[in-house]
């Protein structure tokens, strides 16, 4: 995810969610029951986690040792998806919050 991951509901109403992010990060959309969005705000390990590294772990340290820390914002939209609209709600709040 680079700014931006959503669902949407395909069965009339045409909902979608969107969360926005102040950063990239890992994420997933729509793969349980198409009905969830799964944001990875930070992975450490200190074993092989068997998630796609191969042999390598995850244990990235500061310089005095410690783990190290992200921060982030997140904004959630909650919208109808107008097919026939030429603007995004999504578009219009990521003006804003560069």
């Amino acid at each position: 995810m680079t700014s931006a991951i959503a669902i949407r509901d395909h069965s009339g109403s045409e909902k979608q969610i969107t969360i926005l992010s102040d950063k990239s990060q890992a994420a997933s959309a729509g793969l349980r029951n198409s009905s969830n969005i799964e944001l990875m705000v930070q992975r450490r390990h200190k074993t092989h986690d068997d998630d796609g590294l191969g042999d390598l772990t995850l244990d990235e340290k500061d310089n005095k040792g410690r783990g190290i820390m992200t921060q982030g914002n997140y904004w959630m939209i909650l919208s109808k998806i107008d097919k026939n609209a030429n603007h995004s709600h999504q578009r219009a709040l990521q003006k804003m919050i560069e």
